[in-house]
């Protein structure tokens, strides 16, 4: 055989082995993956699959008219409607993993059925984050169509025919205050516990006759009584306007004045008391039946906002401040879908009233009084008192009136003064007197008013007074007039007392900027100075009055006053403790803000000499421009050399740049 044929030969078993062991390897490389994915699931990262989530927002809202409003409370019009509203007006942009719809979708998933962060999570397949991101993004987005949702009043015309309204010429609607739940920090629940012992806040709501809303003010504590917050609502910036001529209809709660019509007192009124054809047989129960019946819109709209959103029907898991938004984002909401009109909520209202309405339920048909009624009262009302004491964290304990009975009877033996009623109508009567007084020194827009700490009276000047008593007809009396309990009743009743803190307007809320987050800082109070009975010191107690610590004095037949030395000396203490404590701070920023300046101005220095290395180097002879080029690459980042470098003189430069360059 020739030898070149034999290598050829030769050469080709040798790649055809190749060949077979390359091909033996992938076999079994494909076989051991195989098996390895078959015996274990797949740790596959955190992706987005951005089309499968389409797929995903095709079903829950575009499919059918039926499934967009189980899911999102709206139809696919109102939907496609509401999210150009928020690209064009609100500044909601996509981004590159989630379009407009799918951020407005989760956002009203969460309103319509209140779910937890982590069952949205799972349900849309997005991160905690990103769930939680884009909620507070399109809360800020919605913010921006107050302007463009809230309803523009318009007056009930001379010729109207419709049988609810035609009697309220001029009228632009009703308003009303309903109660929303909502969690709140230990320290602040006393403030936000209404009457039925529910933690809410007092939310007013005004809507014109065609049951969308004109004003929304949410914020007020719960325990706030709603003239209070309509007083908040009017005398804002951009708070309630009610022209002259014209008003809104009101219930029972509000004083019937110019601008709200009330109802008569004492007359039957509300919508179930006419049932079974029952007529009016006086002109004030006429007039109580058509108002009830006009007025029944504002009812009928709170009752609307809380069957489709379910956010609104218990306490959320956003914090105040997010939750007062919230309501106010629903009212907006609401207002969009009754201008598409077709709302399928209305067919479910009307079903619930009428049931209401049909419902058979016994009344009592004569008036007797009997010992059995009288003593079930009595004994309800005992239970009642001794239980709301007994959970209060601030006030009177239970039994703290009969002790205050029991220390004035061994002041003055005989006197005759009992707990109830005597005790408790002066504490009545006191707390509404330090009502009146806290809430021109700490109310809402009460600007310009000042307390005299040595005549214990309100100060103010005289068109401050004039313009504030013309609304608070109870504060006209208080002008100079010393009032000497206040710092001790603000240590007793401060702490649950209702200050519209966190109000928020729904025409304020195109000036609020996005959202960030707030901590939430609980004062301490010191709960034993409160309890009155307890052993304490009789010369000195705590407040908790805002702005500054008063002192109570002791409960005799006549208050004993502080001296004014006692006064100088509690005083000159505490500044001596708020001079100390502002002297180390000061020292220990000046110690910060020296080490700073140093830093700065080393590093200053070392610019410097980087900018005038190569000069330097220059100036040292017998170098190349290369020699030059490797020293000062070498020298520009050791800061020692920078500082030292300059002062050496010409034969040691060059001496050292050597040793740098040969080291």
């Amino acid at each position: 055989m020739d030898p070149e044929m034999r290598d050829v030969i030769v050469h080709l078993m040798i790649w055809w082995m190749h060949v077979l062991h390359s091909m033996y390897q992938c076999f079994f490389a494909i076989c051991t993956t195989i098996a390895l994915r078959r015996n274990r699931i797949s740790r596959r990262p955190y992706t987005v699959d951005f089309y499968a989530n389409r797929v995903h927002l095709r079903n829950l809202v575009y499919n059918s008219d039926i499934t967009c409003y189980n899911q999102l409370r709206m139809n696919r019009a109102t939907f496609d409607k509401l999210c150009l509203m928020l690209d064009v007006i609100g500044g909601l942009k996509p981004t590159k993993n989630m379009l407009v719809d799918e951020q407005v979708a989760m956002f009203l998933h969460i309103l319509a059925h209140h779910l937890k962060n982590r069952v949205i999570r799972f349900y849309f397949g997005r991160s905690g984050e990103t769930i939680s991101r884009y909620f507070n993004l399109v809360l800020t987005s919605m913010m921006k169509l107050n302007r463009e949702l809230l309803k523009k009043p318009e007056p009930i015309a001379e010729d109207s025919i419709d049988e609810k309204w035609r009697w309220f010429k001029h009228c632009l609607g009703a308003l009303d205050g309903t109660h929303i739940k909502m969690k709140v920090p230990m320290a602040d629940k006393a403030r936000y516990r209404n009457r039925k012992g529910e933690i809410t806040t007092n939310v007013l709501g005004v809507c014109s006759p065609d049951g969308q809303f004109i004003y929304v003010l949410t914020g007020w504590e719960g325990s706030a009584a709603d003239g209070r917050v309509l007083r908040d609502a009017i005398s804002r910036r951009n708070g309630l306007k009610v022209p002259q001529g014209q008003y809104y209809l009101v219930d029972a709660g509000y004083a019937n004045c110019e601008g709200f019509l009330a109802p008569f007192r004492g007359q039957r009124y509300h919508l179930s008391e006419w049932r079974d054809r029952r007529q009016p047989l006086t002109p004030r129960e006429c007039f109580n039946m058509r108002h009830s019946s006009a007025r029944n819109v504002i009812e009928r709209c709170f009752r609307m906002l809380k069957l489709r959103w379910a956010i609104l029907r218990s306490p959320s898991f956003y914090p105040a401040q997010v939750h007062n938004r919230v309501i106010i984002a629903c009212c907006l909401l609401h207002n969009l879908i009754r201008r598409q009109g077709d709302d399928p909520l209305d067919i479910e209202i009307e079903a619930l009233e009428t049931t209401t309405n049909d419902m058979e339920i016994p009344y009592i048909q004569t008036i007797e009084t009997s010992n059995a009624w009288a003593n079930f009262r009595d004994t309800l009302a005992n239970e009642m008192f001794v239980e709301l004491m007994s959970h209060r964290d601030n006030g009177f304990k239970a039994g703290g009136l009969k002790k205050l009975q029991r220390m004035i009877e061994e002041k003055s033996p005989g006197c005759g003064i009992l707990a109830v009623p005597h005790i408790q109508s002066r504490l009545k009567t006191l707390k509404t007197s330090w009502q009146v007084i806290y809430d021109m020194l700490y109310g809402s827009n009460t600007s310009g008013f000042g307390w005299d700490p040595d005549k214990q009276c309100v100060t103010a000047d005289k068109e401050v007074w004039d313009e504030y008593v013309k609304s608070h007809k109870k504060a006209a009396h208080f002008k100079n007039k010393p009032f000497p309990l206040f710092d001790a009743l603000c240590s007793i009743f401060g702490k649950d007392r209702a200050v519209g803190k966190g109000s928020l307007s729904s025409n304020d809320v195109h000036e609020v900027e996005a959202y960030t987050e707030f901590d939430t800082i609980a004062a301490n109070v010191d709960e034993d100075t409160v309890d009155i009975g307890l052993e304490m010191d009789p010369s000195i107690t705590f407040s908790d009055h805002p702005s500054e610590n008063t002192n109570v004095g002791t409960s005799k037949s006549k208050k004993r006053k502080r001296t004014s030395q006692d006064r100088d000396e509690f005083l000159t203490e505490a500044l001596k403790e708020m001079l100390a404590a502002t002297s180390q701070d000061i020292k220990d920023s000046s110690a910060q803000l020296g080490a700073c300046l140093d830093k700065l101005a080393r590093e200053a220095m070392l610019d410097a000499r980087r900018e005038a290395l190569y000069d330097e180097l220059l100036k040292v002879e017998d170098l190349t421009d290369n020699e030059r080029t490797d020293a000062y690459l070498k020298m520009i980042g050791d800061d020692k050399i920078l500082v030292g470098f300059p002062n050496l003189p010409d034969k040691a430069k060059a001496a050292v740049v050597r040793k740098i360059l040969y080291a």
